[in-house]
């Protein structure tokens, strides 16, 4: 681990150091851009191979890069405060960690006939010199990041906004085209938990009253 840390300063040493939260910032950059391929890729392989079992929900097209983007950034003030104590606080660093599993996530999305330790490693390798070109251009790779950083924000306000709307308007036009029910017939809610046994639930003979008000709405 010295070995391989002492190479890593050689190999990516001289660029500036970066404040917390610039590594808070560069992670939830790459988070929610590795979403963001996450969540599109599965469109665009039904939409070229026509096959149904590719088929992802469209929540995902903004859920995807939002949640990447909270988690980069939790681990980006992390590493930063680790890089801090370290006194390694380099901006090719943290470059290169994040870009290493953005780039992973990227080609392994690619379906490529490749074992995923080769993808990697190839992962690794393009990490390094991604995080090269930022030492040789640090102002102008945190401007790339602070520029596009808004843009993928959005991406995820507007295609959440756009997919609740869609949904709200599919669902009421498949109401209208229900037939009206017939007089008389009872009123059924039908609640399904999918992740739920029947034989743990207060409501069904459980001794812990895991299901309260459930058995309260039961009951009347």
């Amino acid at each position: 681990m010295l070995l391989l840390h002492k190479h890593l300063l050689n190999r990516l040493g001289g660029s500036p150091t970066i404040a917390v939260s610039e590594t808070a910032l560069l992670g939830a950059w790459f988070g929610a851009l590795g979403g963001l391929i996450d969540g599109v890729m599965p469109f665009v392989w039904v939409a070229l191979t026509g096959d149904p079992r590719d088929a992802r929900s469209p929540l995902g097209l903004w859920m995807a890069p939002l949640g990447g983007a909270l988690v980069g950034a939790g681990f980006g003030a992390l590493l930063g405060l680790g890089l801090r104590i370290w006194r390694v606080g380099l901006l090719t660093i943290a470059v290169a960690i994040f870009a290493a599993f953005t780039l992973d996530s990227a080609l392994l999305s690619l379906k490529l006939p490749v074992h995923h330790l080769a993808l990697f490693l190839l992962s690794a390798g393009l990490a390094v010199q991604l995080a090269q070109f930022a030492a040789r251009r640090p102002a102008g790779f945190q401007k790339l990041v602070r520029r596009t950083l808004p843009l993928l924000a959005g991406w995820v306000v507007a295609v959440g906004a756009g997919e609740w709307v869609w949904s709200r308007w599919r669902e009421r036009l498949a109401l209208a085209e229900l037939p009206a029910a017939p007089a008389g017939a009872p009123n059924v809610l039908l609640l399904i938990l999918d992740t739920v046994r029947a034989s743990e639930l207060s409501l069904y003979g459980y001794p812990r009253a895991t299901s309260p008000e459930l058995e309260r709405w039961a009951a009347g």
